[in-house]
């Protein structure tokens, strides 16, 4: 039939996920870069939040964010920042057991 693929390959997937890397950041360092970049973001807006909030309440104005809501924004930045902690955590220490694998390997050889 014309214009059919009679291969066996599946046609290429139209949707590719989004990267800030040109190349489609699938290193793991670019993963991390990624990641800290989002999260780093996504923290900064919480925080501001938080306080604008506390501004408006301080000049007596109505703000945007009750006790509660502030509470738990503060509670999920931090959980981020802690995410990103252990993230980038397991990245380190696994490019540092890789370099000393490759230390140890060079000396035996």
């Amino acid at each position: 039939m014309p214009g059919s693929d009679s291969s066996n390959r599946p046609p290429k997937a139209l949707f590719q996920s989004f990267s800030w890397h040109v190349n489609g950041g699938h290193d793991p360092a670019e993963d991390l870069a990624e990641l800290a970049h989002d999260v780093g973001k996504g923290i900064a807006v919480i925080l501001d939040l938080i306080e604008d909030s506390i501004l408006s309440e301080d000049n007596e104005d109505s703000p945007i964010l009750d006790h509660v809501h502030r509470a738990a924004l503060n509670r999920m930045a931090l959980a981020s920042a802690r995410m990103l902690t252990e993230t980038a955590g397991r990245v380190i220490d696994r490019n540092n057991n890789e370099e000393l694998r490759r230390q140890k390997k060079g000396k035996t050889q």
